[in-house]
């Protein structure tokens, strides 16, 4: 069944949620996110996936990358919630946040051009707020290029594509003001590579790409936006992300288990 085109009501409804599940991306990029530094490695190391080419800018003028990367960050929607998401690959994957697809396996796809699409959810990770949307319609289409080891110093410059409060497609200029961050909290894990960033970014950014923006390659993913925090915002580093993503491509989680994940972090963070 063809899922129907959201409303302006059910869309700003969609927003509304996606502010409160701000919270609990917080905690699921904390619950347990060290888990992976104690998993056995690949038996082999995927292909590279093939990636969009991009227009470095290295003046002022960021319009020519701006306008090169928007193509390949969407928006997602579900029932209840929304985030934001970018392609990866050339198969027709978008990586976004576990936290923004709590709401069923199915969620709506928006890309810069307003055209909407189907997705299902192919993976989601109770260890880290990480999951990944099959979206047939994308197949073909070049994803993001990924910085697999990106060396993030304090005051490297970076850009966000995301969409801010409903507002699809928000590019924000700032700068990497902190590494390896352990956000202290009573569900903290011991996790402490978070990338600390200062941007415009908020409530709906979820999910969406963090640049290196000399490069114009993908460095982390935004996962907190501002909340408690106010101005300081977080990102996982994206190198740490692919550990499950990978496996995913490879190996796609069954709908069962993909539901059961999501119960299990709905029932960890009460969210309903």
């Amino acid at each position: 069944m063809e899922i129907e085109q959201p409303t302006k009501r059910g869309r700003l409804r969609s927003f509304l949620k996606s502010t409160l599940l701000v919270v609990i991306g917080v905690l699921l990029g904390l619950n347990l996110s060290g888990f992976y530094f104690n998993q056995s490695e690949p038996e082999s190391v995927p292909a590279t996936p093939a990636v969009a080419a991009t227009t470095a800018n290295h003046s002022d003028n960021y319009s020519a990358l701006i306008k090169s990367l928007s193509p390949q960050v969407v928006t997602i929607y579900t029932e209840t919630g929304m985030g934001s998401g970018f392609l990866y690959g050339d198969e027709g994957y978008v990586i976004t946040n576990a936290h923004v697809t709590l709401d069923g396996t199915e969620v709506e796809v928006w890309n810069a051009y307003g055209h909407y699409s189907e997705g299902e959810i192919v993976g989601i990770s109770e260890y880290m707020d990480i999951a990944l949307v099959k979206v047939p319609d994308y197949s073909g289409e070049l994803g993001l290029a990924i910085d697999r080891e990106a060396v993030i110093p304090v005051g490297t410059p970076i850009l966000t594509i995301s969409a801010p409060y409903g507002l699809e497609h928000t590019a924000s200029l700032g700068y990497i003001t902190g590494r390896e961050r352990n956000l202290e909290m009573e569900s903290a894990s011991t996790y402490n590579q978070f990338i600390q960033f200062d941007g415009q970014v908020g409530p709906g950014s979820s999910g969406g790409p963090l640049f290196d923006r000399a490069s114009g390659e993908v460095i982390g993913i935004i996962t907190q936006t501002g909340g408690d925090y106010g101005e300081i915002k977080y990102a996982i580093p994206v190198e740490d992300a692919l550990y499950f993503i990978d496996r995913w491509l490879k190996k796609p989680m069954h709908k069962k288990t993909i539901e059961e994940v999501q119960s299990n972090l709905k029932q960890l963070y009460e969210w309903e």
